[in-house]
């Protein structure tokens, strides 16, 4: 590549500027703003909440108040979980069925995260085009995404994972079939399901799904007014979710046949999805599936707005540290100059009812 004047400089000077700019475009690129999901996904609570609720631990702007403070090692949603059924007396006498009231608490647990990186002394001097000096940066993407890596955990495993329901519900997992509505012991007989196996995203699954989630009932069997309006794919279904909520006009035909179709016809349909915006929002997750997971890369869900389902807690802002005085320990030592970020954050899972998990295969 040739070598365009940058000013009037030398040719050696030019060849410097000119890897500098590159260098800088392509650290641009790294540097860029990370894309993150998880509030798009989950009830959160922040580090202003923490600070509201511990202003002598957190600040608003989520650094600790004082280094040797007790951080929070638990954040908590509760809630009492309507139980008692409404029943027909008889007139000679007698009286209603009496429910326990049922406190339930999800329980998240909180803990440090923490990403490191180092580099020599000498190499941090030599780095003429300063693509190094934006190490900060470099360390702030892992640090910001680590919310979304707890909840694809969540999402990924809700299937098999224990969670805070299961001991009281007889070993039922967070995505399963025939869950008690309470969440407890049955009292009632209601169950449910969120979870389902070779339902492919078309648009008459979303719709069907859409439908079975607004009839989920609580433990006293009055519906819960659950209302997906949220459908949650991974980045690979792009094309998926665009055609089951963006397209207005379906054409019918083989396998994916309107209602009442005669067999080996085509067919065009108005897309009922679309039509009746059931979905406000389409959350596409990069870091969702495995590529290499075909049931992963196949797995849809769908949810309510208000983020009921999982849970996430961050107390901490991410808190960055470094050691790079020439007295400090490693500088002294080894010769390194080390950087890192900590955050205090976790994440769990919430009310099952307002998420579902739908795999393709």
């Amino acid at each position: 590549m040739a070598i365009e004047t940058i000013g009037n400089q030398s040719q050696a000077t030019n060849q410097l500027l000119y890897s500098s700019l590159v260098a800088a475009g392509m650290q641009e690129a790294y540097l860029q703003e990370v894309k993150t999901f998880y509030k798009d996904i989950a009830r959160c609570q922040m580090p202003d909440y923490f600070a509201a609720k511990f202003p002598n631990i957190v600040a608003p702007d989520g650094s600790m108040m004082t280094p040797s403070a007790a951080l929070p090692q638990h954040a908590f949603f509760a809630q009492a979980m309507p139980i008692a059924v409404m029943e027909d007396l008889d007139v000679n006498g007698g009286g209603a069925t009496s429910f326990p009231v049922i406190r339930q608490v999800q329980d998240v647990t909180l803990g440090p995260r923490e990403v490191k990186t180092h580099i020599s002394v000498w190499n941090w001097r030599s780095d003429v085009q300063g693509s190094v000096q934006a190490v900060a940066g470099l360390l702030a993407r892992s640090a910001e995404k680590k919310a979304d890596f707890l909840l694809r955990d969540l999402l990924n495993n809700g299937h098999t994972a224990t969670c805070w329901f299961t001991a009281a519900t007889g070993g039922k997992h967070f995505f399963d079939t025939n869950i008690p509505c309470d969440l407890s012991d049955g009292l009632s007989g209601q169950t449910f399901s969120n979870y389902r196996t070779a339902y492919p995203l078309t648009v008459a699954n979303l719709a069907k799904a859409v439908g079975e989630m607004r009839t989920i009932p609580a433990g006293d069997t009055v519906p819960i007014a659950v209302e997906p309006d949220t459908l949650i794919v991974p980045s690979q279904m792009t094309f998926d979710a665009d055609m089951a909520t963006l397209v207005g006009s379906i054409a019918y035909g083989g396998s994916n046949s309107a209602p009442g179709q005669p067999a080996n016809t085509a067919a065009q349909g108005e897309n009922v999805v679309y039509i009746r915006k059931y979905i406000k929002k389409v959350v596409y997750c990069d870091v969702l599936a495995n590529p290499n997971n075909a049931n992963q890369l196949s797995t849809w869900y769908l949810a309510d707005s208000r983020s009921y389902g999982l849970l996430y807690a961050r107390a901490l802002a991410p808190q960055y540290a470094w050691q790079v005085s020439p007295n400090d320990f490693f500088v002294f030592e080894e010769n390194l100059y080390k950087f890192k970020v900590n955050t205090w954050e976790g994440a769990g899972y919430g009310l099952p009812q307002f998420i579902q998990a739908n795999r393709g295969l």
